[in-house]
């Protein structure tokens, strides 16, 4: 389970604290569960790229290890030496880690390596991972919300209906055919087409109560899940507002049209197809007492009603200097 590198300080020292982040060691988190070479390659590209006084103790959680047990051995040895977890990972490896970090607020580094990496995004956070690896290095350590779902966290988005089935088809998709956006497309929109299923709920924000029938419900924190969709967004969206959307699409028909509109940055926020609120918390009602749900790309069944809120400043993120929220 675990790979140990350089170590920060020898065994018989105690740790001390570094003077400020800008010192701080880090502390690497490697999931390879998905098989093959991954992690090792991950493991080695640190190794070669963090500075030897800057790298603490590497965890690697593989196949057979206990992930929530390599997770508070990572956590145990950056807590004794004042540090930062570096994640390396897309939305999904960081929802692995919310509820920890929002615990402990124990300060994290992220080098996206997902396959839409939302969450690195919306933070200004490079997609290439030499320029994340400097945020981790030398970047500003700034608190960042996340939101709720029945007090599950998570970091981007949370949905039912349609959202949940397109993601798990998508991971069965892209088990077979190999990860990347190509895959995801085509598999979300065979989804989209054969599977809308459309349910009623009751949706009370803090503005308005909606009686819906809709084929997905989806509550969004992400900038970069709504500017692709051309949605205009206020300034206090993730930070303190989330996105409330329902798809109103009954059809395929519907849905076609729907989609269309969206590939040709035709959408607009009074979409006879979308139902779309900026709220700080919303409960959505439905007739059945549970339901599958998609928390950043992660599949999990829970009991309804559903009470969905943001939690302002949660996690401690290390971002570019500067960065404006």
């Amino acid at each position: 389970m675990v790979l140990t590198t350089h170590r920060v300080c020898a065994p018989e020292q105690k740790p001390r604290r570094a003077a400020g982040l800008s010192r701080a060691p880090l502390f690497p988190f490697i999931n390879a569960r998905s098989g093959g070479n991954l992690g090792q390659e991950r493991a080695e590209w640190m190794r070669a790229h963090i500075p030897m006084g800057r790298l603490g103790e590497m965890t690697v959680a593989g196949p057979d290890d206990n992930f929530r047990q390599a997770q508070r051995h990572c956590l145990r040895l950056c807590q004794e030496h004042q540090g930062i977890i570096l994640l390396s990972g897309g939305d999904g490896t960081i929802n692995g880690w919310l509820q920890l970090l929002a615990e402990t607020r124990q300060p994290f580094a992220l080098i996206p390596s997902g396959t839409f990496n939302l969450f690195a995004r919306d933070h200004g956070i490079p997609v290439d991972p030499l320029q994340a690896l400097e945020v981790a290095l030398q970047g500003e350590e700034r608190s960042v919300s996340i939101g709720r779902i029945n007090g599950l966290p998570f970091a981007v988005s949370a949905g039912i209906g349609l959202h949940s089935r397109i993601i798990e088809r998508r991971e069965s998709d892209t088990r077979e055919y190999g990860r990347n956006r190509l895959v995801a497309l085509l598999s979300s929109l065979y989804t989209a087409f054969t599977r809308l299923r459309p349910f009623s709920a009751r949706v009370a924000t803090d503005h308005a109560l909606s009686e819906l029938r809709s084929s997905m419900i989806l509550a969004t924190l992400s900038r970069s899940h709504l500017e692709p969709l051309g949605i205009p967004f206020s300034s206090s969206l993730r930070e303190e507002q989330m996105a409330c959307c329902a798809l109103r699409s009954l059809t395929w028909k519907d849905f076609l049209a729907f989609a269309w509109r969206r590939v040709s940055r035709r959408l607009e926020s009074h979409d006879p197809q979308l139902w779309l609120q900026e709220t700080r918390q919303a409960n959505v009602a439905l007739t059945r007492r549970h339901v599958k749900a998609c928390l950043d790309g992660e599949l999990c069944e829970l009991q309804t009603p559903l009470e969905i809120r943001v939690q302002t400043g949660a996690v401690r993120l290390m971002m570019p200097s500067g960065t404006l929220l």
